[in-house]
């Protein structure tokens, strides 16, 4: 048997490749194992492993996205084809005015049209993005933020528009078409073990919720809180137990910080840090740990999660967990593009971003 060069490995690796996909091995649009793992499994380097994966892309077999991986399959549009871009939801918020240029940008970079609409409740909204489908000449794809989609769900599938719903957490309930979501749990977890590692153990959590809890003026967050969820995973994999600092509160500003002095009170002190499930929440703790002459990150550390721009604005500037809006709207795109209508969720992982607010905690005698 003659030796394999690399003139002639990589199409041996591509020979497999191919026949992995051409047998089910991988979903459509489901994505192959990344470089580093293939490379490994050839015992090849890099850069032959992208030719074979580069005869595979000619061939159609497969699409590759700059910073998203090589997903099986290509976009069903026919080159030359104008194809246009309904995106469903509020472009004027931080994460979703990102997940929107994105996607314009994808649509654009394809010679389409983009649109978008915040449609109305009821009828009102329902009529509203009837009259704009009817406006758009070309074939249309659509991505729906995921708390506009019982609205536009009946008139997407009457239309037959291929829709992928971005979901923020995650919704209420099986969907039926592509959803692509940031990893929430994780995101809760990273930000809580990255505070274990420098030896915080007193950590709270401030997030979403409106159970009960036993003190006046809070509330516990929701069991199914994902973010919450990732939180106490990372305590109980450190080996500390739940220590009861969670609170729960759909509130922001004056409201939000009476809510934390209770809590505090409550609580008799600060814990060394905050885990907080909105940028915005993180605010209020910085200006309630000011007023009361503690000092971020020396004395009460804070990360958030969102990364959005008021994270680097604040003052010291958040460490955050960037949940990836540009990289979920390419995703996004992608699956719409291909058509897809299995209902399966995609999850990105989250990212997290190093800034001035998160520090080792105060030693015994500092405090």
């Amino acid at each position: 048997m003659p030796i394999a060069t690399t003139a002639t490995r990589y199409r041996e690796i591509a020979a497999t490749l191919r026949g992995r996909i051409r047998a089910g091995r991988f979903a459509v649009a489901g994505k192959l194992p990344v470089e580093h793992d293939l490379a490994a499994e050839f015992g090849v380097n890099r850069l032959t492993l992208r030719k074979a994966v580069g005869l595979l892309e000619a061939e159609g077999l497969v699409t590759r996205h700059r910073g998203l991986g090589t997903f099986v399959g290509q976009a069903r549009a026919a080159s030359g084809t104008r194809q246009a871009l309904l995106f469903i939801g509020d472009v004027g918020a931080h994460f979703w005015g990102d997940i929107y240029a994105a996607l314009a940008a994808c649509a654009q970079d394809a010679g389409g049209l983009v649109h978008s609409l915040q449609p109305g409740a009821g009828e009102h909204g329902a009529a509203e993005l009837h009259a704009l489908l009817a406006r758009v000449a070309e074939p249309c794809i659509a991505v729906c933020q995921a708390n506009q989609w019982p609205l536009a769900r009946p008139v997407l599938e009457a239309a037959r528009v291929a829709t992928v719903v971005i979901a923020l957490p995650d919704q209420d309930g099986p969907c039926p078409v592509p959803v692509v979501a940031p990893d929430m749990w994780r995101a809760g977890l990273l930000a809580t073990a990255h505070l274990l590692a420098l030896g915080h153990t007193r950590i709270a959590f401030l997030g979403f919720g409106s159970d009960p809890a036993p003190g006046p003026g809070f509330f516990s967050p929701f069991p199914a809180n994902l973010p919450y969820c990732g939180y106490l995973s990372a305590l109980r994999q450190a080996g500390i137990p739940e220590p009861g600092l969670a609170m729960g509160t759909y509130g922001s500003g004056e409201p939000l910080r009476a809510q934390l002095r209770a809590f505090l009170a409550y609580h008799g002190g600060w814990p060394t840090a905050f885990v907080c499930q909105q940028d915005f929440k993180a605010r209020d703790v910085l200006v309630v740990a000011a007023e009361q002459g503690l000092r971020v990150p020396r004395e009460v550390s804070v990360i958030s999660i969102g990364n959005t721009p008021w994270s680097e604005a604040q003052v010291p500037a958040l460490t955050s967990v960037d949940l990836r809006p540009r990289e979920l709207a390419q995703l996004a795109w992608l699956l719409a593009r291909q058509g897809l209508v299995e209902p399966l969720v995609h999850r990105l992982e989250p990212r997290l971003v190093h800034r001035e607010s998160v520090a080792a905690p105060p030693l015994p005698e500092e405090s």
